[in-house]
């Protein structure tokens, strides 16, 4: 058997796998999510989801401080008041 014919078995097997596959049998999230978080809610989901405190082999901390400030006079012309303003970072 030649391996284009082996690649084309191995493309309709995983296909119909898939297709074999009821969607349904995938997990669904049937709580809703609430509309509001409490203080506490709130950072028990930040410790849980947050990795343990420690030391790192490095620091990814990158800071635009000095030039952020020479947008502030374009922004406060153009933009409109009750509207997000979203920046895009020059990393």
């Amino acid at each position: 058997m030649n391996s284009r014919r082996l690649l084309y078995l191995t493309y309709a097997l995983v296909a119909s796998v898939l297709l074999l596959f009821p969607l349904s049998t995938y997990p669904r999230a049937t709580a809703e999510l609430p509309p509001r978080l409490t203080d506490q809610e709130f950072w028990r989901l930040v410790s849980d989801y947050s990795e343990p405190d420690g030391s790192f082999h490095s620091e990814n901390l990158v800071s635009n401080e000095i030039r952020f400030q020479t947008v502030i006079p374009g922004l406060i012309e153009k933009a409109v008041p009750g509207r997000a303003y979203v920046g895009v970072g020059s990393e």
